[in-house]
């Protein structure tokens, strides 16, 4: 029996990349930047010294939009302004350029993310 179970986070994962390649074809079509997309783990960003857009997600939330950059790419990184991660963001916008480390944890909805100090 345990032979056909599915293994779920292989399948959410494949759901999660699907979705970003739509959302990337849809910025692009936009001419704006992709959405930064965090692996497992720690994740090494430059947060740029750019004023940071504010825009509402598909969930009815604010969020301000940093300009970061990952591997020499610029990316948008929609952050939450109620989330305690956006306080600690926005904290370092006085220094910026500056280098952070994000880690994430889960999957989907149970996704994490902490930044290291």
């Amino acid at each position: 029996m345990n032979e056909n179970r599915i293994d779920w986070s292989d399948w959410l994962a494949e759901k999660e990349r699907i979705n970003a390649q739509r959302m990337d074809t849809k910025l692009a079509e936009q001419g704006r930047s992709p959405y930064l997309r965090l692996e497992q783990g720690e994740n090494k960003i430059t947060l740029l010294a750019t004023q940071p857009t504010l825009k509402t997600s598909n969930w009815g939330k604010e969020q301000e939009v940093f300009k970061v950059l990952k591997n020499g790419i610029e990316y948008d990184w929609p952050v939450t302004v109620t989330s305690p991660m956006y306080i600690k963001v926005a904290r370092k916008m006085p220094r910026a350029p500056v280098e952070l480390i994000v880690v994430r944890v889960g999957l989907g909805q149970q996704t994490r993310l902490s930044l290291i100090e």
